[in-house]
């Protein structure tokens, strides 16, 4: 995508889903794990949102490839659960 794209609406519109889908993760319950610090839970989302983001190449209407990240909160949870995490409602 070139530097003068990103400015347009459905560009930063593309930027910004990823954003929500990170605060939609985070946003419905409380991580928890015994003993862990605000900075081990920051690290361990942090590596779980990087193997849990998908990217997508697609085509838009006039033939331009544009990329489109997703997190698949699946994967996102399984991660963050094998790493001792617990949501908390």
């Amino acid at each position: 995508m070139e530097r003068a794209d990103r400015n347009t609406p459905v560009a930063r519109f593309y930027l910004i889903v990823p954003l929500v889908g990170l605060l939609l993760l985070g946003g419905c319950g409380q991580w928890s794990k015994p003993g862990a610090t605000r900075l081990d839970l920051a690290q361990d989302r942090y590596k779980c949102l990087q193997g849990a983001t998908v990217k997508e190449v697609r085509n838009e209407e006039f033939g331009r490839p544009r990329e489109v990240q997703r997190v698949n909160r699946g994967l996102f949870w399984a991660c963050m659960n094998s790493k001792g995490w617990e949501l908390q409602s």
